[in-house]
């Protein structure tokens, strides 16, 4: 087996003096062994894509504030053209039906694939990182959440099976037991 292509994804979440949440997503494509692309040209072994989206979200509705692409790597001079259309997502919340609204407004020619990739897969990483935020802030306010039930349910309720209504047995069974002070490894000690 020999390596032809990487692609690596990566997302910084930070907190600015303001409160807001800064994420930053790269993605970077390399490709291992030279190809003839789609214009009959010969390319050479090396970095293929390297895409940058900056966005500022509001921590506490995830509404994106601002947002700014830029192509450090692309292979057409013209991929770049395509930066401003992702202007329009400004207003936009993370939130249930994202991918959609993406999608709707930076989807197929009217943006650029990898980028709109980026931006759906930043998604979950915004939101792990603004709870995460949330979360630390509670720490700092005598205990009092940061995080609304709301919040939780609009997030987190349904979103996969850990989290679903109703829990299955195993994870009810220990929570009740993490509830009550037992430790479901030494029960019987």
């Amino acid at each position: 087996m020999r390596r032809i292509a990487t692609r690596i994804l990566l997302f910084d979440m930070f907190l600015d003096d303001n409160r807001q949440l800064r994420a930053h997503g790269r993605l970077q494509d390399d490709r291992s062994v030279p190809f003839i692309d789609f214009d009959r040209r010969y390319i050479f072994p090396g970095p293929f894509h390297d895409l940058t989206v900056n966005m500022v979200v509001d921590i506490h509705n995830l509404e994106i504030i601002d947002i700014d692409v830029s192509f450090d790597k692309a292979p057409e001079e013209t991929c770049k053209e395509i930066a401003p259309v992702y202007q329009q997502l400004k207003g936009v919340r993370i939130a249930s039906g994202f991918t959609r609204k993406v999608l709707e407004l930076a989807g197929g020619p009217s943006g650029c694939a990898h980028v709109t990739h980026l931006i759906i897969a930043m998604g979950p990483a915004i939101v792990q990182g603004a709870f995460t935020a949330l979360a630390e802030a509670s720490l700092s306010s005598q205990g009092e959440p940061q995080i609304s039930d709301s919040m939780m349910k609009e997030y987190f309720l349904n979103s996969c099976h850990v989290w679903k209504e109703k829990p299955p047995a195993g994870l009810e069974a220990s929570a009740k037991n993490q509830a009550s002070g037992q430790n479901s490894d030494n029960a019987d000690a």
